[in-house]
């Protein structure tokens, strides 16, 4: 019996920030759909326009979780340029530096929102707690 009330309250307190996240991300800015978009946003603001761009993911986001990311960049504009991106999290608070065309930590768009980033992280845990207390 106990253990269902707990389990109550805790499917509760989700949807509560299900909700509360949906209200943030209602306002929230187009966000491109992939670290390369990014990069290419921030290429178009400095009039680069590369004839080729490769973006190599340090950290597959389907195959792993990820706390981090830094990836790197080939960009074939007059030149080939190499640079990198580096995140403080998966998806969010990143920037790219490329030495050749003078951008140093100029900040990406975030991929994902950090506050519905966060809220996975969380249903992750939570849904692998009550797994553990149906199993007890």
């Amino acid at each position: 019996m106990r253990v269902r009330v707990i389990a109550s309250l805790a499917w509760l307190a989700a949807l509560l920030a299900c909700a509360i996240a949906g209200a943030l991300g209602a306002a929230a800015p187009v966000r491109p759909g992939s670290y390369r978009d990014g990069v290419l946003a921030v290429l178009r603001s400095r009039n680069i326009d590369p004839a080729a761009l490769v973006v190599q993911d340090g950290c597959a986001p389907s195959l792993e979780r990820c706390r981090s990311y830094a990836g790197a960049v080939t960009i074939v504009a007059d030149t080939t340029m190499r640079g990198r991106i580096d995140c403080r999290e998966r998806w969010t608070g990143c920037a790219l530096t490329v030495p050749a065309a003078r951008i140093d930590a100029a900040p990406l768009p975030d991929v994902f929102s950090p506050y519905s980033w966060r809220l996975a992280q969380l249903r992750g845990e939570l849904v692998g707690w009550l797994r553990g207390l149906g199993r007890r």
